[in-house]
């Protein structure tokens, strides 16, 4: 019985390090069926509220406000309004501008860089939106 726990703990300790070793290479590599100017465009659509092509703390707030319970849960995996905003406001005016050549293109490396942030972000605000 023993020696079968030590296998299961090295299985799972493996797999740790294959998802981690996956979810570490670059995003030109990942093969994710959710793009991000997909979730962009949908983001534009959906979010902003003033149709500005800009995303303020206030909407995208107010957009997590109104979201089900259950589906919180997958902000918290992009790390919450706060940590969006510090990943994806590239000059820090307090918006993320959507539009070409602003935050958005700014941030490539650091905001919605991975797949598992994009299916997230997609997931919670705009699951059926493939723009």
């Amino acid at each position: 019985m023993r020696r079968d726990k030590g296998y299961l703990f090295l299985a799972t300790v493996l797999a740790c390090l294959a998802a981690w070793h996956h979810s570490s290479l670059p995003s030109a590599l990942d093969s994710c069926p959710v793009s991000r100017p997909s979730v962009i465009a949908c983001a534009s659509r959906h979010l902003d509220a003033n149709r500005d092509r800009r995303l303020s703390r206030a909407e995208l707030q107010g957009a997590v406000d109104a979201l089900p319970w259950h589906k919180r849960g997958a902000v918290k995996v992009i790390g919450g309004v706060a940590a969006i905003f510090a990943k994806c406001d590239a000059d820090g005016d307090g918006y993320i501008d959507m539009r070409r050549g602003g935050d958005m293109d700014k941030t490539t490396e650091t905001c919605l860089a991975r797949c598992y942030k994009r299916t997230a972000f997609q997931g919670a605000f705009f699951p059926d939106c493939n723009l």
